[in-house]
């Protein structure tokens, strides 16, 4: 923390690096959100400074702050670069970024090693202030660079988070939905860009579930979020979020690529590439969902142990735009796909009503006809059997949406 600050007084002073930022279009407000600052050129400009306010050389190399050549002498670690620091979700400086202004040598981004309290494995830059600025976090965007997170959030997008010059691991995955439900990983639509998405796929694959969503966006070859946001402005960057690709869409065209898929050959590889990632997912409803989904392409009909496909004299075809489809016809098929077997728990007369107006309730209509033909599935039953994939969409969107309370509670809702 003296280290950023002794880095944001010096950015005041440094007119490239000032130049360098007015020039990627940044605000001093959101300079100032970020805790942007500005590492001097110097051997020791940032550790005599420190060691003069009484940090030892031991602390500031264990921090990370210096460093050691080959005859032993410390220096700074950064030197003439922009510096990001990077927060815990706290909000303490446990890091820097630090992109660099001149034609020195080294790479264009250095980050901090690792240290007691810094784990690049671990960490996302930007995810604390994501959180100070939003109540509740709808989606989080994962994107490459210090500088889209911070573009992305001066243009409206507070919610974007970017790596620390490694892949978008397990760990990562395993944070981001602490706080969210729905991720979109931004990456260049090149090959490069392709074969990131693909990894992050895999990485992602032990962590998801019917509750968690995963998406891709790919953007026009030489455009990243920083770009296109400031070029084509915020209304453009939306769209493309809007479209992005589902991470399971995403999973079965990518194994599919370069077979054929008529053929009994391409269908038994498709198959068994797709085996080892299906395996990869935790059991439960999503897992159950992409296996039927792996034996549909691969030509082979779904199984479901302990229930029937429901009949399709029982579907409306109209059933997704019917004026049953209200709220109080959604929340009571929110239940029933949650806890089936409080269908059991409704007076006989009740069930029997229902049964007989099927037809003019609609999708709830439909569920009570297959409740009553098979009282004990259970939700990934009820969700793998259903024939019709709108009907089927919407009923896995009922069955995410969180409910407050207890299955007591449910009980008593459903039968008020």
């Amino acid at each position: 923390e003296s280290a950023e600050r002794i880095y944001r007084q010096k950015l005041r002073g440094a007119e490239r690096a000032v130049s360098y930022l007015k020039g990627r279009a940044l605000t001093g407000v959101t300079a100032r959100d970020f805790g942007i600052g500005y590492a001097p050129e110097g051997w020791q400009s940032l550790s005599e400074i420190l060691i003069g306010e009484g940090i030892s050389n031991e602390t500031l190399l264990k921090a990370g702050l210096t460093t050691k050549n080959d005859s032993g002498r410390a220096y700074d670690r950064f030197r003439h670069r922009i510096m990001f620091p990077i927060r815990d979700v706290r909000g303490r400086v446990i890091g820097f970024g630090g992109r660099k202004l001149g034609d020195e040598e080294g790479p264009k981004y250095l980050n901090s090693p690792e240290t007691p309290v810094f784990s690049k494995n671990q960490e996302l830059y930007g995810l604390y202030e994501a959180r100070k600025a939003m109540r509740s976090i709808d989606r989080l965007l994962v994107v490459e660079g210090y500088m889209d997170v911070v573009a992305l959030a001066q243009n409206g997008f507070p919610n974007a988070v970017a790596t620390l010059g490694t892949a978008t691991g397990e760990a990562h995955y395993q944070k981001l939905y602490r706080y969210t439900d729905e991720v979109v990983c931004c990456f260049d639509g090149d090959k490069a860009g392709r074969s990131a998405a693909w990894r992050a796929l895999e990485s992602a694959l032990p962590v998801l579930n019917e509750h968690r969503q995963l998406k891709f966006v790919f953007l026009p070859d030489g455009e990243d979020p920083d770009s296109m946001v400031r070029d084509q402005g915020a209304g453009a960057f939306t769209q493309f979020l809007d479209n992005a690709t589902p991470g399971m869409e995403y999973l079965f065209s990518k194994l599919g690529e370069g077979l054929d898929l008529q053929s009994l050959d391409g269908r038994a590889r498709f198959m068994g590439l797709a085996n080892s990632y299906v395996e990869k997912i935790p059991a439960g409803l999503l897992k159950d969902l992409v296996k039927n989904r792996v034996r549909e392409i691969g030509g082979m009909a779904a199984t479901v142990p302990g229930a029937q496909r429901v009949p399709r004299q029982n579907r409306q075809s109209s059933a997704l735009t019917s004026t049953a489809d209200t709220a109080l016809a959604r929340r009571i098929l929110s239940i029933l796909l949650k806890a089936p077997a409080l269908w059991s728990s409704l007076d006989e007369n009740t069930r029997r009503s229902l049964l007989a107006h099927g037809k003019d309730i609609g999708l709830l209509g439909n569920i009570a006809n297959f409740l009553s033909d098979h009282p004990t599935s259970d939700p990934n039953e009820i969700l793998i059997a259903w024939p019709d994939e709108a009907e089927q969409q919407q009923l896995i969107e009922l069955a995410r949406k969180p409910l407050a309370s207890d299955e007591q509670a449910w009980r008593q809702e459903l039968i008020d």
